[in-house]
């Protein structure tokens, strides 16, 4: 069975049960169709827990399924306990929608963000349907839209020149810069402590 791209474990601090979620990794659509890695598997997992104090939710991820990433937000967005969103290394594309679901956000300065607008890999793309492939990403992508306008209370407007970027291909956040635009809050407590490690990532990720 694929492995899951995200964990859900109980931390018992004093008389406080904390949930903690890891998501690390993408959130791939291809695990995603009849396997228990679906956003109604992480919803079971996460009710499991049992009755707890808040939710404590690390993210380093480059994106994935815009719809899994979306579902995710929701289950996240409703929940009645507070929601503590840590973001380590990288939030991009869907996993910066998920941070969104974040009552409160950290961020590092070392991390970082990126939006951008819906990308599909199309097939069978003619000049006659290419109009309708459009329109439908175009309407797509206004859940994205929201989930940004309502953690940043940004407008509608400020927030798809964020995602369009100056060359139509997104933008990159620094931390300062996600705290300023309102996706994320604060940086995180430990962030201001000396750091002793060295970071590495594949040229071929993020090419």
């Amino acid at each position: 069975m694929p492995s899951k791209f995200y964990n859900i474990q109980v931390i018992k601090a004093n008389d406080t049960k904390i949930g903690r979620i890891n998501i690390y990794g993408e959130i791939s659509s291809l695990e995603f169709w009849g396997d228990e890695v679906t956003p109604s598997g992480f919803l079971a997992d996460l009710t499991a827990l049992g009755a707890i104090t808040e939710i404590e939710c690390h993210i380093f991820s480059n994106g994935g399924d815009m719809f899994a990433s979306l579902a995710i937000y929701s289950i996240l967005k409703n929940r009645p306990e507070k929601v503590k969103m840590y973001i380590e290394g990288v939030a991009a594309s869907g996993g910066s929608v998920i941070a969104c679901a974040g009552d409160v956000v950290y961020m590092p300065p070392e991390a970082m963000m990126f939006v951008h607008n819906l990308i599909t890999d199309a097939w069978d793309v003619n000049e006659h349907n290419v109009r309708e492939l459009l329109a439908e990403m175009v309407k797509m992508k206004e859940p994205m839209v929201n989930a940004y306008m309502q953690k940043s209370g940004k407008t509608r407007e400020e927030v798809i020149a964020l995602m369009d970027g100056e060359a139509g291909n997104g933008t990159w956040l620094t931390a300062d810069e996600a705290i300023e635009f309102g996706l994320a809050d604060e940086y995180t407590p430990e962030a201001m402590q000396p750091l002793e490690a060295a970071a590495r990532i594949s040229p071929g990720v993020f090419n």
